[in-house]
């Protein structure tokens, strides 16, 4: 076997192995906090307890010209940010299923939000803007891999 340099790869791969599984754990753990915040903050009922109102209005007076509204729209973005790269690095070979994926959550989010909440209500906006942050997070692990591979660490 040491002929073809094939106890190199097994060695390899059974150094890489703890190292993967090690990854997969962080990331999972990751992802369950994550998931947990964000349940928190979609499905408290009012958002200002939470500060969310509190804010944007800070948002809105350092930066003049912006709206709630864009405020918002941005926050939802940030959002949804960090399960498009949880998803990429969790599951580099299904990194396609990243947009139905948020779309499925966000739409789900926003379903319960309108038939449980009188205070919170659906809106075609957050859709938008929480399945643009999860593909912004996808894209951004990409350009980060696609950095690292021309930039190796020597």
């Amino acid at each position: 076997m040491s002929e073809l340099g094939l106890d190199a790869v097994a060695e390899t791969d059974a150094v890489d192995a703890p190292l993967a599984a090690s990854r997969w754990h962080r990331l999972s753990t990751w992802l369950i906090v994550y998931a947990v915040g964000l349940a928190i903050i979609v499905f408290w009922p009012h958002p200002a307890q939470i500060g969310i109102i509190g804010l944007i209005d800070v948002i809105k007076k350092v930066v003049p010209g912006l709206t709630g509204q864009r405020v918002e729209f941005g926050l939802n973005i940030l959002l949804f940010v960090p399960l498009g790269v949880g998803m990429a690095l969790m599951m580099p070979k299904l990194r396609y299923l990243i947009m139905p994926v948020a779309l499925l959550v966000t739409l789900t989010i926003e379903s319960v939000q309108g038939l449980f909440y009188s205070t919170r209500g659906p809106s075609i906006e957050d859709v938008i803007a929480n399945t643009a942050g999860a593909c912004l997070g996808l894209v951004g692990v990409a350009v980060w891999e696609w950095w690292r591979e021309r930039h190796p660490t020597e």
